[in-house]
């Protein structure tokens, strides 16, 4: 199977700043201590399980914020 790959680009900076499909803005993300970094980690997620068909997809974190998504 080929990796899968997330271009960041415009759209996927768009889409960082509407926040994903958390349905949260980064800023509203930013003011609860989910930065731009955690927040991009969840993105990769997404775009791993569109191009894998893998739905199971997990996030090892110590990051309390970021395994509150995960």
């Amino acid at each position: 199977m080929a990796a899968a790959r997330c271009e960041l680009d415009g759209a996927f900076l768009e889409r960082l700043v509407r926040g994903g499909s958390t349905g949260v803005s980064l800023v509203d993300h930013a003011m609860h201590e989910l930065g731009c970094g955690d927040l991009s980690i969840l993105m990769e997620r997404e775009v791993y399980r569109d191009q894998t068909g893998i739905s199971d997809v997990r996030i090892w974190t110590l990051d309390a914020g970021l395994a509150a998504h995960s």
